[in-house]
């Protein structure tokens, strides 16, 4: 038997993927549909599309915090371990070049 409040069935609490919860966020951001229309449109009160505007925000904030920089963080020893191979590599094509010099004139 379903329960009821008032002689009225009770009904089931909806529960919306992230996917729908996006879809929602988006449609009332556009502002091209009355944020009511949404709000029934998708069953919802005005207290869970708050909520999810929260979310999307936290969420943002999360994925944008700590990205200062678009080139990769490396550490002191990675730079100097790079920087001997460097010296290293150009060293050998220096070498490389006056072999090359040589067997040319010969």
């Amino acid at each position: 038997m379903e329960p009821r409040v008032n002689d009225e069935p009770v009904k089931k609490r909806r529960y919306l993927s992230p996917e729908e919860k996006y879809e929602i966020f988006l449609e009332v951001s556009r502002g091209d549909i009355p944020v009511g229309e949404v709000l029934r449109k998708w069953g919802i009160h005005s207290s869970d599309l708050k909520r999810i505007r929260e979310t999307v925000k936290a969420g943002a904030l999360r994925e944008f915090q700590g990205r200062r920089s678009r080139k990769p963080m490396v550490s002191a020893a990675q730079v100097d371990r790079l920087s001997k191979e460097k010296e290293r590599l150009e060293q050998t094509i220096i070498e490389q070049s006056v072999e090359l010099s040589l067997l040319k004139k010969a």
